[in-house]
């Protein structure tokens, strides 16, 4: 069990994500999702502690080392809902859970709320 984050970086719906991952190999499956203006680290200290998942911290769209949309999109949290879903798709996550801080508390709740089925726990911070 690693304390180190794995980077990567995750083709979606025409741009990139970078991802920070904890221990891929664990079967139960977390997405962690930041505040405003933040990004994956926010999790750095926390990811290490939460031993029970794979936890994939995700830089949203336009902010950290992930891409920004086209000049065309918008940043509302349904396109960042739609970017999770594709992420989990792209994963082959059927399940995972969610921890949310701040804007990804709301982002966590929307999918929570759109997903029942396929959400298992929700943990919001903030």
């Amino acid at each position: 069990m690693s304390d180190l984050a794995i980077q990567q970086s995750i083709h979606i719906r025409g741009i990139s994500l970078a991802c920070q991952v904890w221990r891929p190999e664990n079967p139960k499956k977390l997405f962690a999702l930041h505040g405003w203006l933040d990004n994956s680290a926010s999790f750095a200290a926390l990811a290490p502690e939460l031993s029970d998942y794979c936890v994939l911290a995700i830089d949203l769209a336009g902010q950290g080392l992930s891409e920004q949309r086209p000049a065309s999109s918008t940043y509302h949290l349904w396109d960042d809902a739609l970017d999770i879903c594709h992420l989990a798709d792209a994963l082959a996550w059927q399940q995972f859970s969610l921890l949310g801080h701040s804007r990804g508390g709301m982002l966590a709740s929307l999918l929570a709320a759109a997903l029942p089925d396929r959400v298992q726990k929700l943990m919001l911070l903030d």
